[in-house]
């Protein structure tokens, strides 16, 4: 069935069901395997149906990494990224093959390629935020790695997949913002309407942003060209009171709590937002 449905072109329904159901069958074994060893206290052992299943179907998939049909190599990511988050136990070896097969197709000169190895590499980064992987000195991070796609790659559906799936995080927060003056607007509106929106009460909290940053973000979503923009943003700052007013009382406690977003006073310097020109230039490798 995998091998059948993998030279199917993008947009086909019955391949996307396909693919759907691959991943909600690896969950549903992972999971399951996963209760029985909570039930069976005495048993340690991770080599299960599930596991071997996961690891089975794993070794196929990406042997199609490196197809030169560009819809197997879609196919075979889409497919690998449904299943990420319900590896279960995978042996190291396998996971160390996946990600770098993940990390050679970041630049494959497709986007449809390059957006879902985004979302895998998003996942993988997301279940490695407490307990980041070891890499070889000088090598990128996975979340260095979706840090410079958000900022350098072409494809504006790239961006979008990796601005609205990149986990949201001090490290990555000083990227996701520069999208604020992407040159895609919905893209821009993206940022304010949604994933700014969404972290309000976390890592892009009005309380955890400097001023700078407010600053940034105001200024250039309420002075947007775009309309669309500038609602999303000002519906953002709707959120941030919100956010703020949580917990007080009166109106003068939520008052003197404003200042968390005053940027009338902004004594930090704003990071350039402008393309600096440098002789290293966003290459995208060709599938061997």
């Amino acid at each position: 069935m995998v091998a059948r449905v993998t030279p199917v072109k993008k947009g086909v329904a019955t391949a996307d069901r396909v693919t759907k159901f691959i991943g909600g069958y690896t969950r549903y074994l992972n999971e399951r395997a996963a209760d029985e060893r909570e039930d069976d206290s005495d048993s340690d052992s991770t080599d299960t149906t599930a596991s071997r299943f996961t690891a089975k179907l794993l070794k196929f998939l990406l042997r199609g990494f490196q197809a030169k049909d560009k819809f197997v190599r879609y196919r075979v990511v889409c497919i690998t990224a449904e299943m990420i988050s319900a590896l279960g136990e995978l042996d190291v070896v396998i996971y160390d093959n996946l990600q770098k097969a993940l990390l050679d197709r970041i630049h494959d000169k497709e986007p449809m390629v390059r957006l879902q190895v985004v979302i895998a590499l998003s996942k993988l980064a997301a279940s490695e935020e407490d307990e980041p992987s070891e890499v070889a000195p000088g090598e990128p991070t996975l979340l260095q790695v979706l840090i410079d796609t958000l900022s350098h790659d072409p494809s504006p559906e790239v961006r979008r997949a990796t601005l609205v799936n990149i986990p949201v995080n001090s490290n990555s927060l000083p990227a996701v913002l520069a999208r604020a003056r992407d040159t895609e607007t919905t893209i821009r509106k993206l940022l304010y309407s949604s994933v700014l929106t969404q972290t309000a009460s976390s890592a892009a909290s009005p309380h955890t942003l400097t001023i700078a940053q407010r600053e940034l973000i105001v200024r250039h979503g309420l002075g947007d060209r775009e309309m669309t923009v500038r609602n999303a943003a000002a519906d953002l700052l709707g959120t941030w009171i919100d956010v703020i007013a949580e917990g007080e009382k009166t109106e003068e406690d939520l008052a003197s709590r404003l200042t968390d977003i005053d940027i009338s006073k902004a004594e930090e310097k704003l990071p350039s937002t402008r393309k600096k020109s440098s002789k290293k230039q966003y290459k995208l490798s060709q599938p061997s």
